[in-house]
Order: structure tokens, then C-alpha cells, then sequence
């Protein structure tokens, strides 16, 4: 995702001042037109996630008081991306490992705003914590896994098939190419449609019509490009 695809934007920020500020920012770093919502707590966030859709959140770790950790989890079950906007400069670890792209840490200048912006095209800048957990909404609540019991990840249309090691599968927001930007190197894209976790793989093999499939624990396979055969077979040598 580069700026010019941002079509709506939602600042999570409960003090008046700042929210404005990042507003006032946004207008002039995004694309002429570009949607700008704003909540000033966990409630008023989830409820319009509930009917509306973001590209981007810009979210506190304190609101009101609240553990944005929580919300953070939350978020993370949502195709957004979201960059933290915080004081709270200790626990960017912990955010970064549930995927999110950047912490800007206040006071923030329009320039540091907008470096975090660009970092929504980029794939994990190196030493960046990678994403450990995933969160999905199954029946009305929000199941956290960690990202080592991922099996594979498959596209599926705009949306994320994942397959954990046990075989259960959940339905993902996120598209692949997200999640391709903050897995862990343990990962590997095989296929424009598919992520296997590498040390999940049971076998690599030739099959029928000079295609290539990966055998993965537990029995499923997973098709291979010919681009990505030869750098599998290295990896896996």
C-alpha cells in the first residue's frame, strides 16, 4: 500500500489537541479526498470498524485511561494497517509484534508522520520486531494465536485463508501481501496464492506437468512457482 491508495484513515487519539494535529497532517501528506474519521475510545473504534471500512489507523496507547494493548489485539483481526501514535515508547516491541507498521512516538513532526506512511509499501525493515501474533474474529470474539502455529496462509480473493499446524482454518481481513510484509523470515511466499511457515514442510516434489508442490505436516500441498522452486530448494537443502 503506497499513500496514493489510502482512501480512508481513522484516528484512535482522545486528546482533542493531538487528534486535530494528526488530522490537520493527514490532509496534507494524503491523497486529496481521502476520508478522515476520528474515536476517542475503544467503544466508539470498534463500533465504527463494525460498519466501516480503514486503510490506515493511527492509534494512542492510552485512551482514557485504557490498555490500547487490548485494542491493538482487536485491530489486528482487521484488514488495516495501523501505525501507533504514543508516548509510551516502551512498549513499541510489543506492538510491532502484532503487525503494526511503525511507532512514531510524541511529540511527531509532519516529516516523522509521513515516514511512517511511506513504511506501509515497505517490507520489514531489518531489525524491526516481526509479527508474533495474529488475532481473528470468530463468533463475535477475538481469538489470538501465535504466528509459529501458522501451517500456511492462502489467498483468497481479497481476504487471507490461514491453516494452523493443529488443521484449523480461520478467515483472515488481511490479504496476503500484508501479511507477506511482517511475517517472520520463517516464512516464505512459494506462490502468488500461498505462505508456508518453512519448518512445517514435510517434502518438496515434482509432480505432473512439470509443476512443483511442498508437502506440509499433517498432509496438505501446497503448489510452488517455478520462480520460487529454485530458491526453495536451496533454502531447504
Amino acid at each position: 500500500m503506497t499513500p496514493s491508495d489510502i482512501s480512508s484513515v481513522l484516528i484512535i487519539e482522545d486528546e482533542p489537541l493531538i487528534a486535530q494535529r494528526l488530522g490537520r497532517m493527514c490532509e496534507e501528506i494524503l491523497p486529496p479526498g481521502c476520508q478522515i474519521e476520528f474515536a476517542t475510545d475503544t467503544v466508539a473504534a470498534l463500533g465504527w470498524l463494525d460498519t466501516h471500512t480503514a486503510d490506515v489507523i493511527f492509534l494512542d496507547l492510552n485512551l482514557k485511561g485504557e490498555d490500547g494493548f487490548d485494542l491493538i489485539r482487536h485491530l489486528s483481526s482487521y484488514a488495516a494497517q495501523t501505525i501507533v501514535v504514543s508516548a509510551n515508547t516502551d512498549r513499541a516491541i510489543e506492538a510491532f509484534e502484532f503487525g503494526v507498521v511503525d511507532f512514531v512516538p510524541k511529540p511527531f513532526s509532519k516529516q516523522r508522520l509521513s515516514t511512517a506512511i511511506d513504511r506501509l509499501a515497505l517490507t520489514l525493515p531489518p531489525g524491526q520486531t516481526a509479527l508474533k501474533y495474529v488475532s481473528f474474529r470468530v463468533a463475535g470474539k477475538v481469538r489470538t494465536y501465535r504466528v509459529e502455529d501458522i501451517l500456511s496462509i492462502s489467498a483468497d480473493d481479497k481476504y487471507s485463508q490461514i491453516t494452523m499446524v493443529d488443521g484449523e482454518t480461520l478467515f483472515h481481513d488481511k490479504a496476503l501481501g500484508a501479511f507477506e510484509q511482517r511475517l517472520p523470515d520463517r516464512f516464505m511466499r512459494v506462490h502468488k496464492s500461498h505462505i508456508v511457515n518453512l519448518d512445517r514442510i514435510a517434502a518438496f516434489r515434482s509432480a505432473p506437468g512439470s509443476r512443483y508442490l511442498i508437502d506440509l505436516d499433517g498432509g496438505s500441498s501446497v503448489p510452488v512457482s517455478r520462480l520460487q522452486a529454485p530458491v526453495l530448494r536451496k533454502i531447504i537443502a
